[in-house]
């Protein structure tokens, strides 16, 4: 089983900047926002805290939320 960790249904916005300590990331609707289930995991997308993947043109990108403004 080949699971692409990329999918459509779990898109929650774009990075708009990055720099040596952090990115930006812009939410462009908070419906991408809502909450989920995952297996018996309630989750939501845009919560500080939270861990993103962050889809590059070659690689993935583990990321943490540390700020919400």
């Amino acid at each position: 089983m080949n699971k692409h960790i990329f999918v459509n249904d779990k898109f929650v916005g774009y990075i708009s900047k990055v720099t040596p300590n952090f990115s930006n990331i812009h939410f462009p609707t908070p419906t991408l926002l809502k909450k989920f289930w995952h297996y018996e995991d309630e989750l939501s997308g845009g919560i500080v805290g939270n861990y993103v993947v962050i889809e590059g043109e070659n690689f993935g990108f583990l990321g943490k939320l540390q700020e919400v403004s």
